[in-house]
């Protein structure tokens, strides 16, 4: 890449990718857990030098902003991951879109801007934001979540979800 994110781990440099990928034609009936190993998956095909964590479990750092409902086609997604080694994007694309099953596409790479959570916190502010009838009427409203515990106790958890965005 240019102008890679490099990040340092253990004094070893690490490159910082954010990928930008359609998800359509038959490909929009795979749900996100399912898209999640495909693309592990394909990493693993593709033979590109991917960082793997340095926890207990070592997987593949894989990130998604947004998950994308099920039954539904994506235009501009996207997901972070890091490489070991920097290498040219065409050579990273052509090897994911070989790796990749019909109808995900990975149509551009570019080094992210911003976290993925700050991606998902903009994402619910907008539609609050075009929504704005809906946080009138719902201002102090607190969602009522009701879990029973494996020792049958009913217990509800109280989350005010507009004030955490």
């Amino acid at each position: 890449m240019d102008n890679p994110k490099i990040i340092v781990v253990e004094g070893t440099p690490v490159y910082d990718i954010r990928a930008f990928y359609r998800k359509e034609g038959r490909a929009k009936y795979i749900s996100h857990l399912d898209l999640y190993r495909t693309i592990q998956r394909s990493f693993q095909r593709s033979k590109l030098p991917i960082w793997f964590t340095q926890g207990f479990n070592p997987h593949i750092y894989l990130t998604f902003a947004l998950p994308i409902a099920l039954g539904y086609e994506g235009v501009e997604e996207s997901f972070d991951f890091r490489l070991r080694e920097n290498l040219p994007e065409e050579e990273i694309l052509s090897r994911l879109n070989a790796a990749l099953p019909e109808g995900i596409v990975i149509s551009r790479i570019a080094a992210p801007q911003k976290k993925a959570e700050e991606k998902t916190k903009a994402a619910v502010r907008k539609w609050l934001q075009d929504h704005q009838n809906f946080k009138e009427n719902v201002e102090d409203a607190v969602l009522q979540i009701a879990k029973t515990s494996p020792y049958g106790i009913n217990v509800k958890l109280g989350v005010n979800f507009l004030n955490e965005c």
